[in-house]
């Protein structure tokens, strides 16, 4: 194609209307490849009327000449400003982030031969996938290596929050009804941003962190939870125990003591009076069931040598589950001697009872003098 006052053609533009009507669109020509001397253009809506001019780019530069009729074809198709690239799938994440590859495409109807541009690299056929982390720019490349219509940003982190917690330790040991304040921080290890922190600890006039629930003794877990702005999530989750404060026994020697040896002159059955408290010093009521105790004999500390010698009945259990005195806050578990059943001379009992937190211990050391 050549103009009427000579040069070769550097832009070509279609003044395109739809028959009848005032109003022109101006549509931007482009060589189509491998035809030489043919220009192509398209408009968002069918144009029927035209006239083509175009620019020379060397004699008589910027001067513009009409082209004859026909030497421009000018279609139906979106233009190449409207056509974008555009993500097969919503982002997963606030502003627009992706935590997975992202899936970009083509939007609109283009003309064959457009492609793909990601981050200024070699263009590629559609769809393309965006898999490296960081925010990335895509942009539509027409038959002519040129890029056309708006670039679309895609957004990946795939890196979730990292989560430490300081408190309550893992594993760690606390006591009944002790304050302790959770500790802990939240972090985004990606490029979206931490979008928010909460954990499973007792609410406080501050927020989070929450405190430690320790009111009621066994197994507990403390839980964090942090998600980023991606939608990446990661759960925290901390094991720790809690148990009585302390237990004071045992109570009232059953007749005497001598060298920390409680010694009984009867067959009565021995009562282990005890208390249990919980960090604050307040008695705790009602520590029945899930209770143990093991009764073991060892050597005895020295005393008398007329009672060394004397043989001692063996001890066991008189009730399966201790009594409870509210009005004293005291335990009673009572254990027997057993007639006929001897333990060596020179050895005692020792008997320790294990507290339903399966931590704290109470024991005694016992002889039975019949």
């Amino acid at each position: 194609m050549a103009t009427n006052g000579g040069g070769s053609i550097k832009r070509v533009y279609a003044m395109a209307r739809v028959a009848g009507q005032e109003t022109w669109t101006l549509v931007e020509m482009h060589p189509v490849a491998g035809q030489p001397g043919v220009w192509s253009g398209s408009s968002t809506s069918l144009l029927d009327e035209y006239i083509a001019f175009a620019i020379n780019s060397d004699a008589n530069a910027g001067q513009i000449y009409q082209l004859g009729a026909y030497s421009a074809i000018v279609t139906s198709t979106p233009a190449p400003d409207d056509i974008e690239p555009s993500t097969s799938t919503p982002p997963t994440g606030t502003n627009g982030y992706f935590n997975t590859n992202a899936t970009v495409n083509i939007a609109g109807a283009p003309t064959p031969g457009y492609k793909l541009s990601v981050d200024g690299g070699a263009a590629q056929n559609a769809p393309v996938v965006v898999s490296a982390e960081g925010t990335h720019s895509v942009r539509v490349i027409d038959p002519n290596g040129n890029a056309v219509g708006n670039p679309l940003p895609v957004k990946i982190d795939k890196t979730p929050p990292v989560v430490v917690v300081s408190t309550p330790v893992a594993n760690g040991i606390y006591k009944l009804n002790q304050t302790v304040q959770g500790a802990y921080t939240a972090s985004d290890a990606g490029s979206s941003g931490l979008h928010g922190v909460v954990d499973t600890g007792i609410p406080t006039t501050s927020g989070h962190p929450g405190l430690v629930d320790t009111s009621s003794v066994g197994t507990h877990t403390y839980t964090v939870y942090a998600d980023d702005n991606a939608g990446n999530t990661t759960t925290y989750v901390v094991t720790y125990r809690v148990v009585y404060g302390s237990v004071a026994g045992p109570l009232s020697p059953v007749v005497t003591t001598n060298n920390s040896v409680n010694i009984s002159t009867s067959l009565a059955p021995i009562p282990m009076n005890y208390k249990v408290y919980d960090a604050n010093g307040v008695l705790v009521p009602n520590v029945i069931n899930g209770n143990s105790y093991v009764i073991n004999t060892e050597a005895c500390p020295l005393f008398p040598t007329n009672v060394q010698l004397n043989l001692s009945p063996l001890l066991a259990p008189s009730d399966p589950v201790p009594s409870y005195n509210a009005a004293t806050g005291t335990y009673t578990w009572k254990i027997k001697p057993l007639s006929g059943v001897q333990v060596p001379a020179l050895f005692c009992q020792r008997i320790v009872i294990t507290l339903n937190d399966g931590y704290t211990k109470l024991n005694g050391l016992f002889r039975i003098l019949v």
